[in-house]
């Protein structure tokens, strides 16, 4: 009884949804206030959707296109229940239509949108209805959705009852850790092939021939606590400087991560992984925690030391570090691309999607020929992989 009398206090205080468009930089302190409160209470916490992460990217590493801020919020209680920030990108021969997309940056590894846990419904109603009504684009694109998120099927369920044609344009998979408790990186080791538990062993014994070898990975106060200027100058030492995306090279780009930093580092939602030679940094991490999330955002190493795998070392120790200390988080993100270093020794996997989100008849028809081609080079190109072997 208690139940239905609460539920029904809870319907009587909702008030309608409206929609609110803003530039992110115009967003009062009471506005931020909101924001900061919904993404706690989101039921997929995005750390690129958060306050901390957005304002300074935007300010310092503007990508040339006016990003938008969609804000569903109840005109009652004046709660933010959800947000999605776009980009409307202007047509080209590939994309003859305006279409709106989530924030596109080298920084931002997941796109997607915040929703309140408590009106999920009603939030991911609201803003996809607000854009089935408006003229300016003829639907939005999406990077790397989880595929068994909630709040993601919540999203394709309301476009179909909607009337919004969902495209999907690629999937696949990341690598993650899923944290057990209490393991070791002998235990983690356990999951590797045989060739690459040897190949790690060897390196790690290098690496002790040198001197004493050890790890931590503990919160910073601020941008200006060592670990972050020894992290920038570890990323900037290594391949990064060879291909120029090494934060530390354009000071635009260090002025955003250090104020991301300070930002988030405000609640120690920021984690440095160090891993040290006789008291000198080799490696370093930077994780931000998003939920019960950690996500690894950026690594850097000493190519010094390369023979002693300091960069799988790091990653290895870190989820052995979280397994023992760190009982709030339950899984670590990679962020890592199709491929990458790191599958070798996280052998769990996260599913990603991105797709379209289309509602005009122009929109759909668009989408519907560019699924055809995809379809044909595909087919085209496994026929040709088949006749060569």
């Amino acid at each position: 009884m208690s139940s239905t009398c609460s539920e029904a206090e809870k319907s009587l205080e909702e008030g309608p949804v409206c929609i609110r468009r803003l530039h992110p930089l115009d967003v009062s302190q009471f506005d931020l206030m909101k924001w900061r409160t919904l993404f706690s209470e989101s039921i997929d916490p995005n750390v690129f959707l958060d306050p901390e992460f957005v304002i300074p990217l935007i300010e310092e590493v503007p990508t040339g296109l006016c990003p938008i801020l969609l804000i569903a919020e109840d005109l009652r209680t004046g709660r933010w229940l959800g947000l999605c920030l776009f980009e409307v990108a202007c047509w080209s021969l590939l994309s003859p239509l305006p279409m709106a997309r989530g924030l596109a940056s080298p920084y931002a590894f997941q796109q997607g949108w915040l929703v309140s846990r408590e009106s999920e419904k009603r939030a991911i109603d609201a803003l996809l209805d607000y854009q089935l009504q408006q003229r300016e684009w003829h639907g939005f694109q999406i990077k790397n959705l989880p595929v068994k998120s909630m709040q993601t099927q919540l999203m394709i369920e309301a476009a179909e009852r909607l009337g919004i044609s969902v495209t999907t344009t690629g999937e696949w998979q990341r690598a993650e850790y899923v944290v057990g408790r209490n393991q070791t990186t002998e235990d983690l080791l356990q999951a590797c092939s045989k060739s690459r538990r040897k190949s790690l062993k060897r390196c790690r014994r290098a690496l002790e021939e040198l001197g004493e070898v050890q790890y931590r990975l503990e919160p910073v106060q601020s941008s200006r606590d060592p670990q972050v200027n020894d992290f920038l100058r570890l990323e900037k030492s290594g391949w990064k400087l060879l291909s120029g995306t090494a934060i530390g090279l354009k000071s635009a780009d260090e002025a955003f991560f250090r104020r991301m930093i300070d930002g988030l580092a405000r609640e120690q939602r920021v984690l440095f992984g160090e891993l040290q030679l006789n008291g000198q940094t080799i490696a370093s991490t930077c994780n931000l925690q998003s939920g019960d999330t950690l996500v690894g955002f950026k690594i850097g190493w000493d190519p010094a030391y390369s023979a002693g795998a300091p960069g799988l070392w790091s990653e290895l120790e870190m989820a052995a570090a979280v397994s023992q200390r760190y009982p709030e988080i339950t899984r670590i993100d990679s962020c890592a691309v199709r491929g990458s270093y790191v599958e070798s020794v996280w052998k769990d996997r996260q599913e990603l999607f991105s797709g379209t989100f289309s509602w005009s008849r122009r929109g759909k028809a668009l989408q519907a020929a560019k699924s055809c081609y995809r379809t044909v080079r595909d087919l085209c190109q496994s026929s040709v992989k088949s006749h060569d072997e």
